[in-house]
């Protein structure tokens, strides 16, 4: 058998050099799949919390709108549908105004998401300008 000047048989340390290098890329990869996925769902949940704040914004602006139409209302709505969420309107007398037409509006929403649920509430006083 020839030997080309090799004088010892070959033992397999290159096998186990791509074995080491194999098994560091698959633990780099699997850290980026893991980080990918960690920010989409980060990503998801910005989105429906800036979602909830503005259906609890529109929820106030609705609840202005009405009370432009019928000043004296108190009145309270639940669970209206809107836009992937719901809202929830809740409009008082205000305690503590000397204004007899100061209203507080409690506008609640809410955005369904992954694992859970975002949630915003918007407190507000309005009164009438004569």
């Amino acid at each position: 058998m020839c030997t080309f000047g090799i004088s010892r048989q070959p033992r397999g340390a290159a096998l186990v050099i791509v074995m080491l290098v194999m098994a560091v890329l698959l633990l780099a990869g699997t850290s980026f799949l893991t980080i990918s996925s960690t920010e989409t769902q980060i990503a998801l949940n910005e989105r429906a919390s800036a979602q909830a704040q503005l259906l609890a914004e529109a929820a106030i602006h609705k609840a202005i709108a009405r009370l432009r139409l019928n000043a004296e209302l108190a009145y309270e709505e639940t669970n209206i549908p809107l836009g992937g969420g719901t809202f929830s309107i809740d409009v008082k007398t205000a305690a503590g105004c000397t204004s007899n037409s100061a209203r507080q509006l409690i506008a609640t929403a809410s955005v369904p998401v992954t694992g859970g649920t975002a949630k915003a509430e918007i407190r507000a006083t309005v009164d009438t300008v004569a």
